[in-house]
């Protein structure tokens, strides 16, 4: 037997779930013209680890295909500094943080015009360790780390440019 408050529960996140399904609202990516869109661009980025990271992540994000022609180019540009943030009691660091500055445009490849930019700076912090290959690799998970929160953001900013423009 259901018990009356778990039958209210029930009742109340159906009627919003129909609600939300009444009011029109569709995710993004349901979006099948979006998503070819997406797999359309070419993607270049500097050949540095965190452009190779982030490369991987745009490439799984967009549904690259690289068997599909290109219609658009997707330039990244990343000026990549790392700070010391974090002193220990000896003075030496204890916590880093890489800072990117990310500067992307969106080429169309049929009129060579840049149909969208921007910019935007990306902080993401690590920690430093006193062993010369446990920092290094803290180093590229921080690196890594970044490089998926760059992408992610480039993603939402294409997709939405993307849904817009139909």
């Amino acid at each position: 037997m259901i018990k009356p408050a778990k039958l209210v529960v029930a009742t109340l996140m159906g009627l919003s779930l129909f609600g939300v399904s009444a009011c029109g609202f569709q995710p993004l990516y349901a979006d099948r013209a979006l998503v070819t869109s997406l797999s359309q661009v070419d993607i270049v980025v500097p050949d540095t680890r965190t452009g190779y990271f982030l490369k991987q992540d745009l490439s799984k994000g967009l549904l690259e295909d690289s068997k599909a022609a290109k219609r658009y180019k997707l330039d990244v540009t990343l000026t990549e500094r790392r700070f010391a943030v974090g002193l220990g009691l000896d003075d030496t660091a204890s916590r880093y943080e890489i800072s990117n500055v990310v500067a992307y445009s969106l080429t169309d490849l049929s009129t060579r015009q840049v149909v969208y930019k921007s910019s935007f700076v990306d902080a993401t912090t690590y920690d430093a360790a006193e062993s010369p290959y446990a920092s290094m690799a803290s180093q590229q998970d921080g690196q890594e780390r970044a490089a998926v929160g760059i992408s992610q953001k480039i993603q939402a900013d294409l997709a939405l440019y993307f849904h817009n423009k139909k």
